[in-house]
């Protein structure tokens, strides 16, 4: 009887247990460049993550950042970290969709400060891949394209 009764709460936990995998991800940027400072503001670098997390199929995100163009004119180095769910997936059973981005498509100014945090956030992502990708940050205001192919659980 007992282990009926063990075995009942056992597949009842499991039917009910969240299938998301509790994540997190850091991001120091300097904004040094080919000697430029490309630097953008923590509000910025929170959405702009936000985006991407939420494109890439992550749910309950928390962000939290320090540094970065304050509101009183200092510039210092940005820390960017996020906590976020992200559903695993497993075997075949998933699907794939593409999504471009762009300059256009981001809310920061800076090629920069885009390009790598997309790049450190894509190695942190075992469900996300780069298929096409264009950078020319010669300045803050260049020109970058991406595609990415996602896996999300059917």
């Amino acid at each position: 009887m007992k282990s009926a009764l063990a075995s009942l709460i056992v597949l009842f936990s499991l039917g009910f247990s969240s299938a998301q995998a509790s994540q997190s991800f850091h991001f120091f940027y300097t904004g040094q460049h080919m000697g430029q400072l490309s630097m953008v503001s923590c509000d910025t670098a929170e959405y702009e993550l936000r985006e991407l997390l939420d494109l890439f199929g992550a749910r309950g995100i928390s962000t939290l950042c320090t540094g970065g163009v304050n509101p009183w004119g200092s510039v210092t180095p940005l820390n960017l970290s996020a906590t976020f769910d992200l559903e695993p997936v497993r075997g075949a059973d998933y699907r794939v969709e593409t999504f471009d981005m762009s300059e256009s498509t981001l809310w920061s100014p800076s090629c920069y400060f885009s390009t790598d945090l997309v790049k450190s956030l894509v190695r942190d992502l075992p469900n996300v891949r780069i298929t096409r990708s264009f950078d020319a940050c010669f300045s803050n205001t260049d020109h970058f394209d991406y595609r990415f192919e996602v896996k999300f659980p059917n």
